[in-house]
């Protein structure tokens, strides 16, 4: 019992061991060996293992001064170049192995054989964070919970570099349980909160289901937590919802192929100068043509130079391509027009048939409706001049007047049915209801030229 001391004097160097067997040093009550100056090694010589054991801690203590530079606290290394498999360091308890450290100097938290520097395996049921990094306290500089940077470098071709990767698989499902790739949760407490931030990068900022060009909603966006509203890429260049779109500001489109689109059918552009395309298929986008009005389905669609036309009406000025200073209004007025100008054709199939026919105005259902290349025509009423093909310079007012008229030029008829039979007769005028007309269609005029007929019949 008490004290005992084994010293030696300075310089010297003093050996406690067997040759073979065990050195074993033991006490029962607190047992210290101290070095006033110089190293303390404790090693084997030839063979064999180092252990030291307690029965309750084991402490290991450096009183090394701060800003020490040529010693370590600790420090463990071998004396010859370890493999890359061999174990350098472990430390465990009777259970298992919780840390390895190997000769290439991987690390490994749950596995003994780490395959990257810092390998970090969690197999536990009960844990619920296979790694918990948690930032308290007061800051005066940027902070940062994890902070990943990765500045290696690499000229071989097709390989790919990532800052960081997340992978979540295996199977998980369970009733309403979902699998997050990456949670990001409430950002709160700062002046502004954003939930997710990324800085601009060279080529794009965020990909969006980069393993393949997929087209399905599951490869999108979903918002909320029911998920009820998506974006994604449904084809090549297109990004689609299932779900209504709101803008409360502007809604602009750069393209000059298909600026506005339904159903994949260009319903609203502007094309060329001061020209307003509203309908399906309406005008074109290859038209030179100024100054253009044209709403409806197929309104103008074969536009090419003509200019100041306005068209307004399903199929419209359909076949219309370098006339000018058209005005159509009405289902299909105007629809074969292609180079004619100076028309205006107002009803239901007002001027139809108009090709090339020029300076015709043409008021009423039908109207007009066969006039091919008649030109300095003003027929108003419905079925006014309708079988009116080559026929120019007539004036047919009321419904159904000059309704044969095919050919015939310079006639005047004034009134319901008036000059209704006329066919080729040129130079006549009617005034009346049925002017020129009989209810006998044999009395009625059909080719006499020259007439002037006012009154009944």
């Amino acid at each position: 019992s008490g004290t005992h001391t084994y010293s030696t004097g300075a310089g010297s160097t003093t050996t406690l061991g067997n040759s073979t067997g065990a050195l074993t040093i033991a006490s029962g009550g607190t047992s210290g060996w101290t070095n006033t100056s110089g190293n303390l090694t404790i090693s084997t010589t030839t063979s064999g293992v180092l252990a030291l054991s307690a029965a309750e801690g084991l402490n290991l203590t450096s009183s090394l001064a701060a800003g020490g530079t040529t010693n370590s606290a600790f420090n463990i290394t071998t004396s010859t170049d370890l493999g890359a498999a061999d174990e350098l360091l472990q430390v465990g308890d009777s259970a298992g192995t919780f840390v390895t450290v190997l000769g290439n100097g991987n690390v490994g938290i749950g596995t003994t054989t780490p395959g990257y520097t810092l390998d970090i395996t969690s197999s536990s049921t009960s844990n619920a964070r296979g790694i918990n990094l948690a930032q308290s306290g007061a800051k005066t500089a940027a902070d940062y919970g994890l902070y990943l940077a990765n500045t290696s470098t690499s000229s071989t071709n097709s390989i790919n570099k990532y800052g960081a990767y997340i992978s979540s698989t295996g199977t998980w499902n369970g009733s309403s349980a979902n699998n997050y790739g990456l949670y990001v949760d409430t950002a709160s407490g700062g002046t502004n909160n954003f939930g997710l931030a990324i800085a601009a990068a060279a080529t794009q900022t965020l990909v969006v289901s980069a393993d393949a060009d997929n087209t399905t909603a599951a490869a999108g966006i979903a918002f909320g937590l029911s998920r009820d509203t998506n974006l994604y890429r449904s084809a090549a260049d297109t990004l689609k919802t299932d779900d209504s779109f709101t803008a409360t500001g502007s809604i602009n489109s750069d393209s000059t192929t298909a600026p506005y689109q339904i159903s994949s059918s260009t319903v609203l552009h502007n094309v060329g100068t001061r020209n307003i395309f509203l309908g399906v298929s309406a005008g074109n986008t290859t038209l030179t043509g100024t100054d253009v009005t044209a709403l409806g389905y197929q309104a103008g669609t074969a536009l090419t130079s003509g200019i100041a036309n306005a068209f307004v009406g399903t199929e419209t000025g359909k076949a219309n391509t370098s006339g000018g200073h058209n005005t159509f209004l009405g289902f299909e007025a105007g629809f074969s027009n292609t180079t004619a100008s100076f028309n205006t054709f107002l009803g239901d199939s007002a001027g139809y048939a108009n090709t090339t026919g020029a300076n015709n105005l043409f008021v009423g259902v039908q109207a007009g409706s066969a006039n091919t290349t008649g030109i300095l025509n003003a027929f108003f009423g419905n079925s006014s001049g309708l079988f009116n093909t080559t026929g120019g310079s007539n004036t047919f007012v009321g419904e159904s007047s000059g309704f044969s008229n095919t050919t015939a030029s310079n006639n005047t008829f004034v009134g319901n049915q008036a000059g209704y039979s006329n066919t080729t007769a040129t130079g006549n005028v009617f005034v009346g209801y049925l002017a020129g007309d009989t209810a006998t269609p044999a009395n009625a005029n059909i080719t006499g030229a020259n007439n002037t007929f006012i009154g009944y019949e």
